[in-house]
C-alpha cells in the first residue's frame, strides 16, 4: 500500500517541467523503491539466521517500523504534533474534494502500465535469486564460516544447535577462532582453564558434565581437575603421596584418580584380581614401601601388601614407656636385633618398674 506523502507530489503544477518531477516524483519513488528492496533483503537474512522465534518476531516489528516510518511521520503531521503548517498540508491531502488530474495520453498510460509490470518482475525475479543464493549458502554453512573461518561448513549443523545456548558445549568450538564458543564457554574456562585445547575436542557438554557430582570417567584428566573432583576428590588430587612413584590403595588406585596418577601401574598389572572395590573404605596404605601396614591389603590376592606383609605378617606399634628424660630430648634405650631379623630385644635400662624415667640405671 502506498504512502499518503505520495500524494504531496501530486500538487498543482509539479509537472512544469522534467527536473521538477524528477525532484518530486521520480526521487521519492526511487528511494522507496530502494527502501522496500533493503527491507526485503534483510527480513530474508534475518530468518535464515535466527533460532530463537520470540527475537524473530521483534526483529520483524522493528522492519514493520522501518518499513512504515513515512506513514507514522504523516500521521503526527496529520494530527498536528508536527506543526500548523504541515498539519494543513496534510489535511489538504486527505481532503476527498482533492482532484488529482492526470494528462497523459493512452499510450504512455499503457506504456507506463508496462514499465511498472517490468520493473516488478524484475525486482521480484531479483529478490527470489538473492533470497535462493542466501539460503544456499546458509545451508552450507559459507555464511557461518566467515564469522568463524575454519570451523563454519564442517560443523555448522551441530554449531547452529549449540551456540548461544548459554552453556559451554566444547567439542571443536572452545578456540579462539571460534570466539570460544561465541561466548558460551567464558565461564567455564574461567573455573576451568586447562580444560581446553585441541587435543581435548572430543569432549562434549562440558559445562553440563564437569563438575555435577556425578563422576563421569571420560573427564577424569589432569586438565579437568578429574571431572571437577568427581572423580577423584581434591584433597586426594592436592596430596603430595599423589603422583610421588609410590602406590597408594584406596580410593587413590581408581580408574577416577588415574590410578594414583599411575604410580599403581606395577601394583595392577601384577594383582590383577585384587577386590580393590571391598577395600575403598579401609584405612589407606601404601603399597610396596617396605612397610607392613595392614589394613585389607595383607591378604594372597593382594601380594601380602605388595610384599610388605611377606606372609600376611601384620606389624604392630610398640609403645616406650618412660624412656625419654623428663628434663632433656635425651631417650634412652637400646634395641638389640638377631642377624635374621626375627628377633628384636629391647633394653629400656633407665625405666623403672612402674614406667617412669629413672636417672639411675638398672
Amino acid at each position: 500500500m502506498g504512502s499518503n506523502w505520495a500524494k504531496v507530489i501530486g500538487e498543482e503544477d509539479s509537472r512544469a517541467s522534467c527536473t521538477l518531477w524528477m525532484v518530486r516524483v521520480g526521487l521519492p519513488n526511487i528511494f522507496k523503491l530502494s527502501q522496500g528492496l533493503v527491507v526485503t533483503f534483510a527480513s530474508f537474512v534475518i530468518i535464515v539466521q535466527n533460532k530463537d522465534t520470540i527475537g524473530l518476531l521483534k526483529d520483524f516489528t522493528s522492519l514493520m517500523v522501518v518499513s512504515e516510518f513515512d506513514n507514522i511521520i504523516f500521521h503526527l503531521a496529520s494530527n498536528g504534533y508536527l506543526g500548523e503548517e504541515l498539519h494543513l498540508q496534510a489535511a489538504k491531502i486527505t481532503d476527498e474534494d482533492i482532484i488529482i488530474t492526470i494528462r497523459t495520453s493512452e499510450r504512455r498510460r499503457k506504456g507506463g502500465f508496462i514499465f511498472v509490470r517490468f520493473t516488478f518482475l524484475a525486482v521480484l525475479s531479483a529478490m527470489f535469486v538473492g533470497w535462493g543464493i542466501i539460503f544456499r549458502m546458509q545451508s552450507k554453512g559459507t555464511i557461518f564460516d566467515t564469522q568463524f573461518p575454519g570451523y563454519g561448513k564442517e560443523h555448522y549443523e551441530l554449531a547452529f544447535k549449540v551456540f548461544d545456548d548459554g552453556k559451554c558445549y566444547r567439542g571443536p568450538f572452545n578456540t579462539i577462532e571460534c570466539k570460544y564458543e561465541s561466548g558460551d564457554c567464558t565461564n567455564f574456562n574461567t573455573a576451568y582453564p586447562s580444560c581446553n585445547g585441541k587435543d581435548l575436542k572430543y569432549l562434549h557438554d562440558v559445562e553440563r558434565e564437569v563438575g555435577n557430582n556425578k563422576c563421569n570417567i571420560t573427564f577424569a584428566l589432569p586438565q579437568c581437575e578429574y571431572d571437577g573432583g568427581d572423580c577423584c576428590p581434591y584433597d586426594i588430587q592436592m596430596s603430595p603421596s599423589f603422583g610421588d612413584g609410590k602406590c597408594d590403595g584406596r580410593m587413590h588406585n581408581t580408574a577416577g584418580c588415574l590410578y594414583d596418577y599411575k604410580d599403581c601401574k606395577a601394583f595392577n598389572d601384577l594383582y590383577r584380581m585384587y577386590p580393590n572395590e571391598s577395600l575403598i573404605n579401609t584405612a589407606n596404605v601404601r603399597l610396596g614401601d617396605g612397610i607392613c601396614q595392614g589394613g585389607g591389603y595383607d591378604i594372597e590376592e593382594c601380594g601380602y601388601e605388595f610384599g610388605d606383609c611377606d606372609k600376611a605378617q601384620i606389624s604392630q606399634d610398640i609403645l616406650l614407656s618412660g624412656v625419654q628424660s623428663p628434663s632433656s630430648d635425651i631417650i634412652d634405650f637400646n634395641m638389640l636385633m638377631s642377624s635374621d631379623g626375627s628377633t628384636i630385644i629391647v633394653d629400656m635400662y633407665r625405666t623403672d618398674k612402674f614406667g617412669d624415667y629413672d636417672q639411675v640405671p638398672n
